[in-house]
């Protein structure tokens, strides 16, 4: 958990700066998924999505190297990251995905 209720953890488990990622959520409930260009701390990155008017955010695993949208057409687009890795002849193992649906 990064934000609960807009309040940021006592402390965090994870530490350094990384390639961040979450699943956010706004207060009038729209679903949002922030990623950061450059390595933050975890601290720097709840706080952030705290101060953009996130009240409740979890942290997602993998950076870029799982990003991926669909457009309403069903097209899927990747990050340039996770192309690789689809295609990576070491990574015949696909990652665990998050599916968000529009209903």
């Amino acid at each position: 958990m990064l934000v609960s209720n807009g309040e940021l953890p006592q402390r965090f488990s994870l530490h350094g700066k990384v390639e961040r990622k979450a699943l956010a959520r706004t207060a009038d409930d729209r679903l949002c998924v922030i990623a950061t260009r450059h390595p933050e701390t975890l601290w720097d990155f709840a706080d952030a999505l705290r101060e953009y008017g996130y009240v409740n955010a979890i942290y997602l695993t993998g950076s870029n190297e799982s990003g991926f949208y669909r457009a309403p057409d069903g097209t899927a687009y990747f990050t340039e990251k996770a192309a690789k890795y689809r295609t990576d002849k070491h990574h015949g193992v696909a990652p665990p995905w998050l599916v968000l649906r529009k209903r």
